[in-house]
């Protein structure tokens, strides 16, 4: 994939991370990797750069505000927006609507996440994201459960949540017919995810460390990452966002989308 990333963008630093909830957690809670003090390439190249082999995106929510009004797909060299639309069984993004149409128009691909709570039912909290989200196209990507610690109750024990997890998976995956992308963090993965029964699912890594990869936890240990949140200073307006790799060209993004 050719980028077309301002030369600028080169020197731009990063920290830390970012979903949500409907109490309102910060975005894409919970990153356990302490990287405030350190200065981080985000992966960018400059136009004059022909060897790139990855996909870059963003994610967003209501946090961001209407900034979505100010993407360019060419002049930011991104491919897809990840933007969230629900959260347990009764919230839903003020802004996603909003979010959703600009992501089309705009010619993103896009992709719609909803944030797992442990203390709702399984089928309650798919079918408030099947309400929001409504039909998923097969140009976009499928649908994204956020699961971290802000959203997981301390008194649950280990199995009832994963037992709790994979139910939303499984309803998500029979309700439309795509097989869902699991987001979380190194930490609440090798906590909870570390059975075969979500090897599954392709995961996006939240890590922040500045790694040249990410580390992955549990059953993906071993395997080629596939999703990496890489950063939370992504400049859109002079506000900062969600930082996004894909593992591969625009080739392999198109044929995950369609395959997944």
């Amino acid at each position: 994939m050719k980028l077309k990333m301002y030369s600028w963008m080169i020197a731009l630093a990063f920290v830390s991370f970012s979903c949500g909830s409907n109490e309102e957690h910060s975005d894409h809670e919970n990153v356990d990797n302490d990287s405030s003090t350190e200065t981080q390439d985000l992966g960018v190249v400059s136009s004059s750069d022909e060897s790139n082999e990855y996909v870059y995106g963003i994610d967003i929510s209501s946090y961001q505000g209407d900034e979505i009004k100010f993407l360019d797909k060419y002049k930011d060299s991104l491919t897809f927006v990840i933007c969230r639309a629900t959260d347990g069984i009764t919230f839903d993004d003020p802004d996603f609507d909003s979010n959703w149409k600009s992501i089309k128009e705009k010619g993103f691909v896009g992709g719609a996440y909803h944030f797992y709570e442990s203390n709702d039912d399984p089928k309650a909290q798919v079918d408030n994201y099947l309400k929001t989200v409504g039909e998923i196209d097969d140009e976009d990507l499928s649908p994204i459960v956020d699961f971290e610690g802000a959203g997981i109750r301390e008194d649950m024990s280990i199995e009832a949540v994963q037992k709790s997890l994979l139910e939303v998976l499984i309803l998500l995956e029979e309700s439309t017919n795509r097989t869902p992308i699991l987001y979380t963090n190194l930490n609440d993965g090798d906590k909870y995810l570390n059975t075969e029964d979500f090897a599954k699912y392709s995961l996006w890594i939240a890590d922040y460390t500045g790694g040249e990869t990410p580390s992955l936890p549990g059953i993906w240990k071993g395997t080629e990452w596939v999703l990496w949140q890489k950063s939370d200073v992504y400049p859109v307006d002079a506000i900062k966002n969600d930082f996004d790799v894909f593992n591969g060209s625009l080739e392999a993004f198109q044929s995950f989308v369609k395959s997944n």
